[in-house]
């Protein structure tokens, strides 16, 4: 049974709105309790399943909820590129240095309008997972913060 600490080796595709929005292109190893490239609450679905295991599920708000606080307009003159257009992503700092990605979703002659909420933050993704294999991570894995092998993280020590 998958519980913290340990290496699931796992294929999966999510659908928004049945489109293909993300998947692996491989099994990928993850350490469950310290990865912090996957979307929030993938990790909770593993939690208590045994391998093998093919299953689909709906994760709400898979890449957080919406805040409507991170959708604000900027003078033109003081974005990072130039000649935006609607679609247009930029990356940027605010002024505590926090790195955040934006894109433009509305423009005047004067203003851009700029959303940096994930573009499918406040969403429901249905995910198809495939649980290939589990083990108990090692000590070296845990004091990486992640898994270490084919699928996972190599290293030349």
């Amino acid at each position: 049974m998958i519980t913290q600490n340990m290496v699931v080796t796992l294929e999966y595709e999510a659908k928004l709105e049945g489109v293909v929005v993300a998947h692996t292109h491989k099994p990928k190893l993850i350490l469950i309790g310290h990865e912090r490239d996957l979307p929030i609450g993938l990790e909770a679905l593993l939690i208590g399943k045994t391998a093998p295991l093919e299953f689909t599920a709906a994760l709400e708000n898979a890449y957080g909820t919406r805040d409507d606080h991170k959708v604000m307009n900027v003078e033109l003159a003081k974005l990072p590129i130039k000649n935006p257009e609607i679609g247009s992503k930029f990356s940027a700092s605010d002024a505590n240095g926090q790195n955040f990605e934006a894109r433009v979703i509305a423009l005047t002659d004067a203003t851009a309008t700029i959303d940096m909420n994930h573009p499918r933050a406040g969403k429901t993704l249905e995910y198809h997972i495939k649980i290939h294999r589990t083990r108990a991570a090692e000590a070296e894995e845990l004091e990486h913060g992640h898994a270490h092998g084919v699928g996972g993280v190599e290293h030349q020590h």
